[in-house]
């Protein structure tokens, strides 16, 4: 038997919205900034960083550096 079902999504909705304009106003306050940005994925890793972030690093813009040459900096 199959018993169809129907879920309110607005919540969902509302919450994927919230969550789009936080992170534009995050990358606007960061660039606004000029804030460098990284990451590390330890378990792939994975290192990541912004673009300014990248200069402060040395490293050409949207290049990410190897993991070692990066946490090296760190």
């Amino acid at each position: 038997y199959r018993i169809p079902t129907l879920q309110d999504i607005e919540q969902r909705k509302r919450a994927a919205q919230q969550l789009r304009t936080l992170s534009a106003d995050l990358e606007s306050a960061v660039a606004a900034a000029s804030l460098g940005v990284w990451a590390l994925d330890v378990s792939t890793n994975t290192l990541w960083g912004n673009e300014t972030q990248s200069r402060i690093w040395g490293h050409e813009p949207n290049r990410t550096p190897s993991t070692e040459q990066g946490t090296a900096q760190i």
